[in-house]
């Protein structure tokens, strides 16, 4: 019942075959993380208004929504500088030859994102290789996902690739 479903079957009449369209709303939850291509506003016979119509066109390649956010500027970064200098000063060791791994752990909402986001801008400038992993509660049962997914980013894998790609 209803607007939802009206929108929904006017971009189910207006979709072609093998192309995903979604309504103005929808392309606002997922600006940043997929790729959309804007298409002329719609009227269909019997509205009075036209709908803002896009068509998805894949994923962006952004990760988080720290990385999403970055592009169009985050808000300023407070009250972190302790661990933030420890970070800095483990990147500094890296560039000294003293290999370094570190875990960021905490409950969820804290900043660990923002910190190591924070810390990866700060050495963006400098030559050096980033590995990256997060775990996410959607994968709980998963075993290794986040070693799984580091490694389909850089390896490039696609969903879909088959065993001899891989």
């Amino acid at each position: 019942m209803g607007v939802t479903p009206l929108i929904a079957s006017r971009l189910c009449a207006l979709a072609p075959a093998s192309s995903v369209l979604i309504s103005e709303s929808t392309a606002h939850l997922v600006a940043g993380h997929s790729t959309l291509k804007p298409l002329a506003p719609q009227l269909s016979p019997g509205q009075s208004d036209a709908l803002s119509v896009y068509e998805v066109r894949g994923e962006s390649g952004l990760q988080s929504r720290l990385e999403v956010g970055a592009v169009s500027g985050l808000t300023p970064f407070v009250s972190r500088e302790a661990e933030l200098a420890l970070l800095h000063d483990r990147c500094r060791q890296i560039q000294e030859g003293l290999g370094q791994v570190v875990l960021v752990r905490g409950e969820a909402c804290i900043g660990k994102s923002r910190l190591v986001h924070e810390c990866k801008e700060a050495f963006a400038d400098i030559p050096h290789v980033w590995l990256e992993c997060r775990c996410s509660p959607y994968h709980r049962n998963t075993a290794f996902y986040p070693l799984v997914e580091l490694f389909q980013r850089a390896l490039g894998w696609q969903a879909g690739d088959d065993d001899a790609i891989k």
